[in-house]
């Protein structure tokens, strides 16, 4: 055992990169069951969670905009509050369907525009 150096152990940040690794790759494979097992794993994860609220609201480079809720930023109290919503209601999540708007080119043929909405 090396006692000169200290045991850097994985942090969360690390161990949620792995698990969306292993999403990313078992969606590559096409196994959807194991991506949904995977990322319902991560979304039980309180410190998955807090990280992604972290990230959202601390490391963003818009975090200093304000958002549709007119938000600039959380508090620290807001923060906690948002990952125990997260932790009660995160089954119940659908997103919105994706749309689409075609816009024609000079050219005759269509390019697809999402909309930011």
């Amino acid at each position: 055992m090396n006692l000169g150096k200290p045991y850097r152990g994985r942090n969360s940040a690390e161990i949620f990169s792995a698990f969306t690794h292993r999403v990313f790759k078992a969606v590559q494979v096409g196994d959807k069951r194991k991506a949904r097992l995977l990322q319902k794993l991560i979304m039980k994860s309180t410190s998955a969670r807090f990280l992604a609220i972290r990230q959202v609201s601390q490391l963003n480079a818009g975090k200093k905009t304000a958002g549709i809720d007119g938000k600039k930023s959380l508090s620290f109290k807001e923060r906690f509050a948002l990952e125990i919503t997260l932790k009660t209601q995160y089954n119940n999540w659908h997103h919105s369907g994706l749309r689409e708007i075609p816009i024609p080119k000079k050219d005759g043929t269509t390019r697809s525009l999402i909309p930011m909405d």
